[in-house]
């Protein structure tokens, strides 16, 4: 597991390692000059990673320091770093078909598609707010989704572009982004997001207004709301859908709350996907989602410690007493 820092360090922790106490590895260093760019590390707070899946030792970055690097978990170090955004890169993920191909968005208002073996080629175009997320979509690997600050997501083709030749800054990709489709999707920043994995046509969208909203996206690209939702988290800053539950839906925000939303338990949404999540559904078995309407689970923290429950049905704060040791009103008897 990767964990970005504001050291600006990225933690590598083993999952299998029980109650370790330090990461396996830190790519990058902690002691950086603040706004000083260094081709080996980090020097500013990092936001946003993304796993290689096909080269699962590659790990790339994105920083407030507007960099984009790739990290070799071999040998623990930078191999490359970026420079085409001009301000702090919100955002980066690899695309989930083509190993060498990454997308990143920054607060420059600018999105962009480059192949990690030819880094001066970079594609993209701008936006009229800053980037808040993006998701390549699993269904569709030459589009993606990417959201921005003033609660609009755009569904884009990255065949649109052409390469820039000049692209080692980005001042040759001011064009505007020219998407299939736009969809206003809350009226404050859209904050947190992510594309369901087995469910084509299927989104969520989560905001600094504190609402969680199931899309569902037709043939023709059309967007239509299946149901907003208040998680009571907060401003949501975080959502994801279970990969091996595809409508369990896990959600993060401001006030240090995670909760688990099964969303198939609401009618609306049964009706909405019933064709395309009907053998999606039928292969989980027993694991099939619920149609119960229940709120949301609440994740306890690992740090709070449970109650104690009293043994042997004795009353808490009750002493103990041994087997045959209860004395009658008057005490025990002396001979």
């Amino acid at each position: 597991m990767a964990v970005g820092t504001y050291d600006p360090a990225i933690e590598i922790w083993d999952l299998d390692v029980i109650d370790a106490m330090y990461p396996a590895v830190v790519l990058g260093r902690t002691a950086t000059t603040p706004g000083k760019k260094r081709a080996d590390t980090h020097t500013d707070v990092i936001l946003s990673l993304s796993w290689n899946r096909h080269h699962r030792n590659l790990l790339a970055s994105a920083s407030g320091d507007t960099t984009v690097k790739l990290w070799d978990l071999q040998t623990a170090r930078c191999v490359t770093s970026y420079h085409h955004h001009t301000d702090k890169v919100q955002a980066v993920e690899w695309n989930p078909v083509e190993n060498t191909v990454l997308a990143t968005g920054g607060y420059d208002k600018r999105v962009a598609v480059l192949d990690s073996r030819a880094p001066k080629q970079v594609h993209g175009g701008r936006l009229n707010a800053d980037v808040e997320c993006l998701r390549w979509d699993p269904h569709n690997p030459y589009c993606f989704y990417v959201s921005s600050e003033d609660g609009l997501v755009q569904y884009v083709d990255a065949r649109q572009w052409t390469a820039n030749p000049s692209a080692a800054t980005s001042s040759g990709w001011d064009a505007p982004l020219t998407p299939i489709y736009t969809l206003h999707a809350h009226d404050a920043a859209v904050s947190a997001f992510d594309v369901n994995p087995a469910i084509p046509g299927c989104i969520v969208t989560g905001s600094t207004d504190a609402k969680l909203k199931l899309w569902n996206i037709d043939e023709s690209n059309k967007p239509s709301l299946v149901v907003s939702r208040d998680m009571d988290t907060g401003e949501l800053f975080s959502l994801a859908f279970c990969p091996d539950a595809p409508f369990k839906i896990a959600a993060a925000g401001s006030n240090a709350r995670v909760k688990v939303w099964d969303a198939y338990a609401n009618a609306g949404v049964r009706q909405a996907f019933a064709d395309r999540a009907k053998a999606v559904v039928a292969s989980l078995g027993n694991a099939a989602p619920t149609t119960d309407d229940k709120d949301p689970i609440e994740l306890e923290d690992a740090d709070e410690e449970p109650e104690d429950d009293d043994e042997d049905g004795e009353e808490a704060g009750e002493p103990y007493k041994p087997a045959g040791s209860d004395n009658d009103e008057n005490g025990m008897d002396m001979d």
